[in-house]
């Protein structure tokens, strides 16, 4: 599951007329980041793994939406500033 480039790099900044950029590479590799934790607890908890395994993949999982949620707001809370 290749993601699509969804992201733009481009904002509006209200205090000027001219467009603010904004990086979003640091956003993009979380969400990367995000898909290849998912792909990889897929794989994972197919397989023959015991409980405790199956539950510091899922944490790992989790965490990684966190931080990835939590990147997002704050670019959308600074596109919108």
């Amino acid at each position: 599951m290749k993601s699509k480039t969804i992201l733009r790099n481009w904002g509006t900044n209200y205090k000027g007329d001219k467009p603010m950029a904004l990086d979003l590479s640091s956003l993009q590799k979380a969400v990367n980041s995000f898909e290849r934790a998912i792909k990889v607890a897929d794989i994972m908890i197919k397989g023959d793994v015991d409980t405790d395994t199956e539950e510091v993949i899922r944490a790992g999982v989790i965490q990684n939406f966190e931080f990835t949620y939590e990147l997002c707001w704050k670019f959308m809370k600074r596109w919108l500033e």
